[in-house]
């Protein structure tokens, strides 16, 4: 084996991915693993890997936020454009034929709402829901408590009656 290692071997190395070693690239190159492992001391293959990563992270992530911003404006234009056509509707049709755009509307509002950030009907409506049905079990929790506490009053009574009665 030579210990002459190619210019192209530190490309290799990242161009391996996670499953890359100096094992794999002495053996690609032919080389000994040592003699790659001393040109990436030499050459700070780690360092400039790291780089490479972070600055690829950064890419990605610009490419994500741009993504993201590009989606809520196309959500944007969507819900003008629909709750245009639910206020044209509103004006050309009388109330009776013109239930669809009054749906229209009410679902622009909603859609505006949840993008917005603010709780719409369906969220309010479950929290409620939720509160009342914890409430409820609290409720039915404490009325049979107090029901089996009743109970065992009226056991203890009962009991003492017989037993005056026996004492008679």
């Amino acid at each position: 084996m030579s210990a002459r290692i190619p210019i192209g071997a530190f490309e290799h190395y990242v161009a391996m991915g996670n499953d890359r070693s100096y094992e794999q690239v002495a053996s690609h190159f032919h080389v000994t693993k040592r003699a790659v492992t001393k040109a990436a001391a030499r050459e700070r293959w780690s360092e400039r890997l790291e780089k490479i990563e972070r600055d690829a992270q950064t890419r990605v992530d610009e490419k994500l936020t741009e993504s993201i911003e590009q989606m809520r404006l196309r959500h944007s234009k969507m819900l003008r454009a629909m709750a245009g056509r639910a206020v044209k509707a509103l004006q050309e049709f009388p109330l009776t034929s013109g239930m669809e755009g009054l749906r229209a509307a009410e679902a622009v509002i909603k859609l505006e709402r949840l993008v917005a950030g603010e709780v719409t009907e369906r969220g309010a409506t479950s929290v409620e829901v939720l509160i009342k049905n914890e409430f409820n079990q609290i409720m039915v929790r404490a009325a049979e408590a107090e029901a089996s506490e009743d109970e065992a009053e009226d056991d203890d009574e009962h009991d003492e009656e017989l037993d005056e009665a026996d004492d008679e």
